[in-house]
């Protein structure tokens, strides 16, 4: 069963804001910062912009997603 919200990003075909990320990923503007100073979620800087690819949100979900073992 795929996760409706890595449906969405899959139909993404350009860079996100920060705006726009945190609303998909249900997450802060503080939190988005601190997973970006740690290493946890990938970015492209332009100018003073933090812009985020379809893939590099859907890395960060598929990271911290659970599957139970069988």
């Amino acid at each position: 069963m795929t996760d409706p919200i890595i449906a969405h990003l899959s139909t993404l075909t350009r860079y996100l804001d920060s705006a726009a990320a945190c609303e998909i990923l249900a997450i802060s503007n503080d939190t988005l910062y601190r997973r970006i100073a740690d290493g946890s979620i990938g970015y492209h800087r332009s100018g003073r912009k933090y812009l985020f690819s379809p893939a590099h949100l859907t890395k960060y979900i598929e990271d911290r997603t659970y599957t139970p073992p069988k």
